[in-house]
């Protein structure tokens, strides 16, 4: 049985030791697109986009001209695409590894990557003139000037068409890695000029390319860092047009699965890593399938272990209708969008369509329906996206330093004690959060929510679920082993008020919960314990009602 390619971006050492899911297809669709065309490929993280620019590498790249490593393929049988092979001089940047806590040191990197490929074609000094072999050095040396090094690739596009009478292709693979770097770490502003200048001189007006193939997260626009560009091909995830060739299809999905024995496990792999709508197709994470069958068909979050997420931090720090929102979405229901046609990382944290469209490229997220031109319904995607929302918005709400007080309102919810949960209630929020974060009481309920799913991986903890004759604002459902189960509601006071006035809006809360039978949800559960909480809020202050149920 073959090795399964996790981790793998090297189409050869792919094709020769590992299953490899057929993408060279993409060729053949590629070399329909006009010459000197720049072609933009964005999915998200994980999603195969290395390797298959590796395979189009492999394919066109006269260096390596070797046939075998495509004869079992499907692009060996189209004789079009052949005339093509191995004909080609490649220029290939992999911005992906950039990385760098400075802007000094992101741009000095990035130099670095640039002048590696300049200096693989020394060789052409042999068929230049004189002109020819000064502007090879020119380029060389213009690497202590950004200004001039910012052109420097169109340059040496220009010298490889008169070294060798043909013009070459151009790969970029994860183009806008070191612009998500730099908006992580705080210097998106500083750096921001450098790309957007470098990316406009490579590739605007560059009739010397044959074809330039782009990878990436974001979404492009006119704003953004292919300003300008006449000839670029945006295939984003709302496009047709090459659906099929980043992440794999349920019909590949079901032809890898009965090749490792797990046929019988398709539906749970569906649930939990198929579901992103991308284009006209339905596709699989295809990193979380491949961890799933070397891990011996275990569950569990493979792909939001390896995406940043930092972005996550400020953009639910600084506007809680993101997480409104983002609560939606984790109690499956649709929010629409407008879509953003790039991502300006600098806005992604001012509202949610700028948000929801991060979230969507990045792949927390999938369209459900387009409803007007730009304007979407998102939703979840699986289980797996599901269960890493809640943990970026639990890594937020529960730092280190509040973890002693997490688990002591633990003790305390279980324990029915009303008082001791009040004061460690308040002591999170004095230890975490400015109460003018807070301007509603689903802010307070998200609180709750996202908090108590941290600490109780004993419960599901759900939001929102008809029970008896209304919704309950939180339930911990208790799991097969577990003996405990809880019905919060949750209210809020907006104006100035005294302790007596919050005592008698928690016991509302209470009240509601018995008079609908809120609780009828988990009556019958295996708990032997189970309670109802009101729970009332005017800023960093609480006040809590409790009876037990059972």
């Amino acid at each position: 049985m073959k090795k399964l390619p996790i981790g793998v971006e090297s189409y050869i050492d792919v094709i020769q030791e590992c299953y490899y899911v057929d993408k060279t297809l993409i060729i053949k669709e590629l070399l329909l697109s006009p010459s000197t065309s720049v072609i933009l490929f964005t999915r998200p993280r994980r999603f195969g986009k290395s390797l298959t620019l590796s395979m189009i590498k492999t394919f066109f790249d006269k260096k390596i001209n070797n046939i075998d490593y495509f004869k079992n393929t499907n692009i060996y049988n189209d004789k079009d695409a052949l005339k093509h092979f191995g004909q080609y001089d490649i220029i290939y940047l992999n911005m992906k590894d950039i990385y760098a806590d400075n802007s000094n040191n992101m741009i000095i990197k990035t130099k670095q990557i640039i002048m590696d490929q300049i200096n693989e074609y020394e060789w052409i000094n042999e068929f230049l003139d004189n002109y020819g072999k000064e502007e090879y050095k020119n380029i060389k040396e213009s690497i202590d000037s950004d200004v001039l090094f910012t052109s420097s690739i169109k340059k040496l596009c220009k010298l490889i068409k008169l070294a060798t009478n043909k013009r070459p292709i151009l790969l970029i693979d994860e183009y806008d890695s070191p612009i998500q770097t730099s908006f992580e770490k705080g210097y998106y502003d500083e750096i921001f000029d450098f790309y957007k200048a470098f990316y406009s001189e490579t590739l605007k007006g560059n009739n010397d390319i044959f074809l330039s193939i782009i990878t990436g997260i974001s979404r492009t626009g006119k704003l953004s860092l292919f300003s300008g560009l006449n000839n670029l091909v945006d295939v984003n995830l709302l496009n047709n047009n090459y659906s099929k060739y980043f992440g794999f299809t349920k019909e590949e999905v079901h032809e890898l699965l009965r090749e490792y024995k797990l046929d019988h496990k398709f539906d749970e792999v569906n649930e939990w890593y198929g579901g992103y709508n991308i284009g006209k197709d339905v596709i699989f994470n295809p990193w979380s399938v491949l961890n799933y069958i070397q891990n011996g068909a275990e569950i569990d979050t493979y792909w939001s272990k390896t995406t940043s997420t930092e972005i996550f931090v400020p953009a639910i720090n600084d506007g809680f209708d993101i997480c409104e929102n983002i609560e939606k979405i984790i109690n499956d229901e649709k929010v629409i969008i407008n879509v953003s046609n790039s991502t300006d990382y600098s806005q992604v944290n001012k509202n949610f369509d700028s948000f929801g469209s991060f979230l969507l490229s990045t792949g927390y997220v999938t369209i459900d329906n387009k409803i007007d031109i730009n304007i979407y319904s998102i939703k979840s995607v699986n289980k797996e996206t599901y269960y890493s929302i809640v943990n970026e918005i639990k890594a937020k709400l529960i730092r280190n330093e509040s973890k002693l007080i997490g688990y002591e309102i633990k003790e305390a919810l279980i324990n029915g004690d009303s008082e001791a949960f009040k004061d460690n209630i308040e002591k999170y929020l004095l230890s975490s959060f400015s109460y003018f974060d807070f301007e509603s009481e689903k802010n307070y309920q998200i609180l709750l929510l996202t908090l108590l799913s941290l600490l109780f991986d004993e419960c599901y903890v759900e939001s929102e679920i008809p029970s008896g004759t209304g919704r309950c604002n939180i339930i911990l459902r208790p799991k097969t082993k577990s003996s405990f189960g809880a019905i919060i509601e949750v209210k809020y006071l907006k104006s100035k008020t005294s302790a007596a006035r919050l005592n008698e809006s928690s016991k509302k809360a209470l009240k509601q919960i018995l008079d609908h039978k809120y609780y009828q949800k988990i009556i019958n559960t295996p708990a032997d314990k189970i309670y109802a909480y009101g729970i009332s809020f005017y800023k960093n202050s609480v006040a809590t009602s409790i009876k037990e149920i059972k």
